[in-house]
């Protein structure tokens, strides 16, 4: 199980392989975009995007100081093009779950770091499926 991060932008590539999550659960999921109910008549109703739903990554995994210290740098310059104007966008490879998934997405909820031990660092975000 991994997942693949990639950032190209303001002349520096950054590039993060995550496979030490913290539990079992699969980090991906769909963002609840249909929704679904009944009429007053009984019959049912579908309503939200015409698109397909999105696909959200919460994760949370074990890295090493060093990887930690990659993606700190990686979100501040995705967010920095962000910030500027920029279409600014990551790539994602997931092999976690069924077929290997790649998708551009966007940072929805900003790392955060806990020190786990003197090796390592929990990290933890979301990235949304743009």
């Amino acid at each position: 199980m991994s997942i693949g991060i990639a950032y190209s932008g303001s002349g520096t590539s950054y590039n993060i392989i995550l496979e030490n999550f913290t539990d079992r659960a699969i980090p991906r999921a769909y963002e609840s975009q249909a929704n679904f109910a009944r009429t007053a008549s009984g019959t049912t109703s579908l309503s939200g995007s015409g698109s397909s739903q999105k696909r959200i990554w919460a994760i949370s995994c074990l890295v090493t100081r060093q990887e930690a210290e990659t993606l700190d740098e990686m979100f501040r310059a995705w967010d920095d093009d962000r910030a500027a104007g920029k279409a600014a966008a990551c790539g994602l490879a997931d092999n976690c779950f069924g077929a290997p998934v790649s998708a551009n997405v966007l940072f929805t909820t900003p790392p955060s770091y806990v020190y786990a031990s003197p090796s390592l660092i929990q990290v933890d975000f979301a990235v949304t499926e743009v």
